[in-house]
């Protein structure tokens, strides 16, 4: 028994060593070469990943924009430390750009739930090459969660009532509320939480204008916690 448990300690530190910030760079240094062109990176130093990549990214295809951004981000998964991109980004929305390519955006999931904050944009241009990457992306945090999911121990509901009462303005509390459960990366300890927005109505006298609150409620302890 003691033997499987120092096997997998084992398999584990090579697997997060793997995705150092070192390894990370290497990645970039390796792919930058093969791109063909001049590309620029800008790193954040905080999280040491890249916040936007800008260049030749992929070749030109025919294939639909959200395939071309997930294919790129595939062979990007090393430079960001992504170990499974297929379950690890999920496509939350695309658009077009005013020069007449389109955007795609991917939302960071940790086992399956959102890491708050974190998105990556892909913009492709009409030929189908990805011009640019930028984004906030949050790597190792499962070695940082000992590769173990986290549940919540506080109801969706027990969060909505919770965030309610916590409303500063009272007019707002009878407004509807969606709730996330996410993951939230800055927060020590237990990281679990409950992001509950309330929108609706106008905010003023333009008709098109609304009315948000966001209140997170810690999915453990059930206490109001502040929002970054």
């Amino acid at each position: 028994m003691y033997t499987l448990l120092a096997k997998l300690s084992l398999c584990l530190a090579v697997i997060a060593a793997a995705h150092g910030p070192k390894e990370r760079l290497d990645a970039w240094n390796r792919l930058s070469a093969s791109f063909g062109e001049e590309t620029k990176i800008q790193w954040n130093e905080a999280l040491q990943t890249p916040s936007r990549i800008e260049g030749t990214l992929s070749p030109p295809s025919a294939h639909s924009h959200p395939w071309i951004a997930r294919q790129t981000m595939n062979n990007l998964k090393n430079v960001y430390g992504i170990r499974r991109p297929e379950q690890d980004l999920v496509i939350a929305g695309s658009g077009t750009l005013p020069s007449g390519g389109s955007y795609v955006i991917f939302r960071h999931l940790l086992y399956g739930k959102p890491v708050y904050g974190d998105e990556l944009v892909a913009e492709i241009d009409p030929s189908g090459i990805v011009r640019r990457i930028y984004g906030t992306f949050h790597s190792d945090l499962e070695k940082k969660h000992f590769y173990r999911p986290l549940h919540a121990a506080v109801s969706d509901k027990q969060a909505v009532q919770t965030a309610r009462a916590a409303l500063s303005n009272p007019a707002s509390r009878n407004l509807p509320a969606t709730v996330s459960l996410m993951y939230l990366p800055s927060r020590k300890g237990n990281p679990l939480v409950y992001v509950v927005r309330f929108e609706g109505g106008s905010a003023g006298p333009d008709s098109t204008s609304r009315y948000v609150d966001i209140v997170m409620v810690h999915a453990l302890t059930g206490h109001i916690i502040e929002t970054p």
